[in-house]
């Protein structure tokens, strides 16, 4: 499937499950002081924590991981996740988390704290999986 079909899904289940979420957003960019107008663009910024990039390829190279790691630095968020759909199993094979400096100065919590949109995520890709191919 296209990637853009995704996208419109995971863009409706963060709405059904009210995660806040910004979708195609532009990063500003600046150079040497200047903001530059180059239309750089995340799939998603969920809960102003984690960047969100998907894909649909035979095969994540360097560069789409190097994008998003450019997209969680740009936005100054602690974690990435790159998700790409294109995969027999997506929660082995299709997934890949970045994790920023930034995160060393998040507060500490149980990675069971209600209401983290990570575990979420990476749950709900699986699922969102297993339902489009049954």
């Amino acid at each position: 499937m296209y990637e853009a079909v995704y996208h419109k899904c995971l863009e409706k289940e963060f709405i059904l499950r009210n995660i806040s979420f910004k979708s195609e957003l532009e990063i500003p960019f600046n150079y040497k002081g200047e903001q530059i107008d180059c239309k750089v663009k995340c799939d998603f910024l969920i809960e102003n924590l984690i960047v969100l990039e998907l894909k649909s390829v035979n095969d994540i190279h360097n560069i789409h991981k190097a994008q998003t790691m450019n997209y969680m630095n740009l936005l100054q968020v602690p974690k990435a996740i790159l998700v790409n759909f294109n995969v027999y199993n997506l929660y082995n094979e299709g997934t890949e988390t970045f994790v920023s400096r930034n995160f060393e100065n998040l507060p500490r919590l149980s990675k069971y704290a209600a209401g983290n949109p990570e575990i979420f995520i990476s749950y709900f890709i699986f699922f969102f999986y297993l339902l489009l191919f049954q």
